[in-house]
């Protein structure tokens, strides 16, 4: 047979002459004096700026369209892509600088010259894909998530096989990269004999310059960027990276406004006596205080189910009329407690975790479950363990993913996740976990063998299946795999399915149920705490004890086990900045919402934000207190600024004092 040889064709001849020419004419623009290092960093440079525009068309009605707001967003831009670039092309092309002009002309420093282009290709365009994704998930440039991402490489790269197309991307990075390496040789082979070690070391030179220009210069400018999709637009991603890696952690008296301890201790101590507690000392910043309950405590068994990723926009009962996706969710509102207002503390699973079971407002850096020192603290477990109940942490994933079996291991509970013995049955699981229903079911098991043994009980429920790849058992609902929607549904179908199981086991007229979300689906927005991208679901459900009403005033995360105490009428000894959620003024309360770094202190009374940020800046904005929540102004100054450092720095202070200890009740 025969075997067409385009080569050899008058056709295939041409074509193959005409793209050679092409490309010479394209590479002929490129000055002779350039070398390969130089010409990295060009390629570098180019693709990240095609990165900028592509991101933002993704986010082109939530940024910021005036002409100095565009220039500084590309300028800024411009700069930190060449400090990034610059950093990651001298780290990959040290070997070939360091090659003597001689190796550099034989076979093997060629090979040393392409193989570098082509990995640092592939690099590139490995980045702006993932930059790419990461921006559609989370609306920014990659943080302390992509960190903590890299952490949990077995969670991650199954997640990212089932929800991308993986092999495809590789493919067509592959691809762009071995066109991008041809196209760079041929231009660098007209180069190769000019001064090459002239041309690095001027290269060197110019990194330096430009990086004390970046440092000194164009810092300001990039603050000048208010709409906070311009100002990570003007990132880059590497840079963004390194500086998450470095700043997971951060000092709250370095970065953020401080006042005196006793001022401090003075102004908390006011807006902790909300909760009627008694002050068992005088001491600074000692937050302990005696709760007293009238009337017989209960000894009701509590199931907390903190569901992942459920917005309250995904409501009917929240949502403003919008369609619900949780039909029997809202069901049960009609049964049970609903808090109408209530904000998340941040937009990580760690935070709802930190906030639900510390009842602490966030601190700056990584979440306290990710920390060290972060057992034997004043928890919501060590309370239940205390009165003798079994308390386990329940997870359909892995629970060394953030660290939330040492976290609960170290705070009074028994851990529960895929891999212990009792998880069973596991009748579907994704790269990110075991299906609710099977989570639902252990947790049926669990609540079954405490009751049999005569013990009241304790379950934290943590769900994964609203979370990408948004996967689930086929023929449960109608509708497509795949979809955060749908997602949506099947939790909240497997919840239903739960709590009609439940209502046939004997110890079910003896059980709290509280339903709250760890965070919000999305946190990205247009200002730095969108409210609308923290409001989530609360519920406390106990039918013929808990009297079916809504909670109108403002709440956190933070208030949930304060008021499942309350609710449960104990006289016990607190160091929980939260309170019972039923004491609030119905026009009043106040909430917490954050990012690592941004810590933000909302009044309910006023609908007054007020954000603490780095560089110990404060600024405020008024927001109106009913869902679609709106900004309506913002300022540089705020009326709340004590009471919101009242709190942040006292909760940081506790924390890095190691003064959050558990005290027995006396």
């Amino acid at each position: 047979m025969k075997v067409f040889n385009v080569r050899n064709s008058a056709f295939g001849g041409e074509l193959c002459h005409s793209l050679r020419k092409r490309i010479e004419s394209w590479v002929s623009f490129i000055p002779q004096s350039l070398s390969l290092f130089t010409l990295l960093v060009f390629e570098g440079l180019l693709i990240s700026q095609l990165t900028r525009v592509i991101l933002w068309v993704q986010c082109w009605e939530q940024s910021s369209h005036s002409p100095l707001a565009i220039l500084l967003t590309f300028f800024c831009g411009i700069i930190s892509d060449l400090v990034g670039n610059l950093a990651i092309v001298m780290l990959f092309t040290l070997p070939w600088l360091f090659c003597t002009r001689h190796l550099r002309e034989r076979p093997l420093g060629k090979a040393l010259a392409i193989g570098t282009t082509f990995i640092l290709s592939s690099a590139f365009f490995f980045n702006a894909t993932a930059e790419y994704f990461f921006w559609q998930e989370f609306g920014t440039r990659f943080n302390f998530i992509a960190v903590d991402y890299l952490a949990y490489s077995t969670e991650v790269l199954g997640n990212i096989h089932e929800s991308y197309p993986l092999g495809k991307i590789l493919i067509g990075v592959v691809l762009l990269s071995s066109g991008a390496t041809f196209i760079i040789w041929e231009a660098f082979k007209k180069t190769r004999h000019t001064h090459t070690h002239k041309s690095a070391f001027g290269g060197v030179a110019t990194a330096i310059i430009v990086i004390s220009a970046f440092l000194t210069i164009f810092v300001f400018p990039l603050e000048c960027l208010a709409n906070r999709f311009n100002l990570e637009l003007s990132r880059n991603g590497i840079c963004s990276f390194v500086e998450a890696f470095f700043s997971n952690q951060l000092d709250y008296d370095d970065f953020y406004k401080t006042r005196e301890i006793s001022e401090v201790d003075g102004d908390l101590r006011r807006l902790l006596a909300v909760d009627g507690g008694m002050f068992l000392t005088d001491n600074l910043l000692d937050i302990r205080r005696r709760i007293s309950a009238e009337g017989l405590a209960k000894s009701w068994n509590v199931i907390l189910i903190m569901e992942e990723s459920l917005s309250a926009s995904f409501t009917g009962v929240l949502s403003d009329g919008k369609k619900s996706h949780t039909p029997e969710f809202d069901k049960l509102c009609n049964r049970g407690m609903l808090l109408e207002k209530c904000f998340a503390s941040g937009t990580r699973t760690v935070r709802g975790i930190e906030a639900v079971q510390l009842a602490v407002p966030p601190t700056p850096g990584q979440s306290i479950v990710k920390r060290p020192r972060n057992s034997e603290l004043a928890s919501m477990g060590k309370l239940f363990r205390m009165q003798g109940y079994d308390c386990t942490f329940l997870y359909g994933g892995y629970g060394f993913f953030d660290n939330m079996n040492d976290f609960f291991g170290g705070n009074g509970y028994d851990i529960q996740d895929r891999r212990s013995s009792h998880s069973t049955p596991q009748t579907f699981a994704n790269a990110w976990g075991c299906c609710d229903e099977d989570v639902f079911q252990w947790a049926l098991d669990n609540a079954d063998r405490s009751n049999q043994a005569g013990k009241p009980f304790h379950q934290f429920i943590v769900t994964t299946s609203n979370h990408r790849p948004y996967t689930f058992p086929d023929g449960k609902i109608d509708a497509p795999q795949g979809h955060r929607s749908s997602a949506v549904r099947y939790s909240d179908y497997a919840l239903g399915n739960f709590l009609r199981d439940a209502e046939t086991r004997p110890w079910f007229a003896n059980t709290l149920f509280v339903i709250v979300a760890d965070h919000c689906h999305s946190t990205a927005g247009h200002y730095a705490l969108p409210l609308e991208k923290y409001h989530i679901p609360a519920l406390f459900y106990k039918p013929g004890d808990v009297t079916p009403r809504r909670i109108t005033a403002v709440c956190s995360q933070i208030d949930i086990a304060p008021t499942i105490f309350g609710l449960l009428n104990w006289n016990y000894v607190t160091e929980f900045f939260g309170c019972d959620v039923r004491k609030l003024p119905p026009s009043g309360g106040r909430a917490f919402p954050g990012t690592f770094q941004t810590l933000g202190y909302l009044n309910g009374t006023t609908g007054m934000l007020t954000m603490l940020k780095t560089k110990r800046g404060v600024s405020s904005e008024l927001w109106t207190m009913s869902p679609p929540f709106e900004n309506v102004k913002s300022s540089d100054t705020s009326e709340d600024t004590n009471a919101a450092i009242a709190f942040f720095q006292a909760a940081s202070i506790r924390y890095d004092k190691q003064l959050s200890h558990f005290y027995l009740n006396k």
